[in-house]
């Protein structure tokens, strides 16, 4: 299998387990892989894309390279569960700092996956 495929196939478990995780808390999902401008959200809503390539380096050289996502859950509410699940259901995963926009609440991920 290429690299091309497994970051595909990667992306779309990614995809699922964060549809799994909304629609468990929730009862729906809306969920967007790099939406742009153009895009119309519905809220709550969990926003993701690749954010590049995490390295590890041993004996001069790269002892693994994992894929890193940017993941960003959109309420209005700031007490939804959807954060704290994402937290529980990812092995590799880093808060960022809450902040609030446009009066709905943002929680800020970086998952290692």
């Amino acid at each position: 299998m290429d690299q091309l495929q497994i970051h595909r196939d990667q992306r779309d478990k990614l995809d699922h387990d964060l549809r799994e995780i909304q629609m468990n808390c929730l009862g729906y999902h809306h969920t967007y892989y790099e939406p742009t401008e153009k895009t119309r959200m519905e809220y709550d809503a969990i926003l993701y894309k690749n954010a590049g390539m995490n390295t590890k380096h041993a004996d001069n050289r790269n002892y693994f390279v994992r894929n890193s996502w940017q993941v960003i859950c959109i309420s209005r509410d700031p007490e939804t569960p959807v954060p704290r699940a994402i937290l529980n259901h990812f092995e590799r995963c880093s808060p960022g700092s809450p902040y609030v926009a446009d009066n709905l609440y943002h929680f800020p991920f970086t998952i290692y996956y």
